[in-house]
């Protein structure tokens, strides 16, 4: 599950985004935990946007665009990836089990 921030958003956030995946074995409570899922990281907004970009802003005004307007999200053919392509055209691949990043 991806959790996708809206609303004013700041370039020290440290989560736009934030990911959980299924436990390795749903319905095997641990330590007698409710089953939910697992966390796997946040993304930051630093993570995603070019540093100049993430430079650039300094204050959040009403009316502005959401932080990912202009980008677009898709999921790789296996969906362990969630590649984000920001309206500037940078790509980064977020690998949805562990939470690593690569830029492409």
């Amino acid at each position: 599950m991806i959790l996708l921030q809206t609303g004013p958003t700041f370039a020290d956030d440290p989560a736009v985004l934030r990911i959980y995946r299924r436990r390795d074995h749903p319905g095997d409570p641990i330590r007698g935990v409710p089953d939910h899922g697992a966390f796997v990281r946040d993304i930051a907004l630093a993570d995603l946007w070019p540093v100049e970009r993430t430079k650039a802003m300094t204050s959040w005004w009403s009316g502005a665009p959401e932080w990912f307007e202009g980008g677009k999200f898709e999921f790789s053919p296996d969906s362990r990836l969630l590649i984000v392509t920001t309206r500037w055209r940078n790509v980064i691949q977020i690998n949805l089990e562990t939470g690593s990043l690569t830029a492409r």
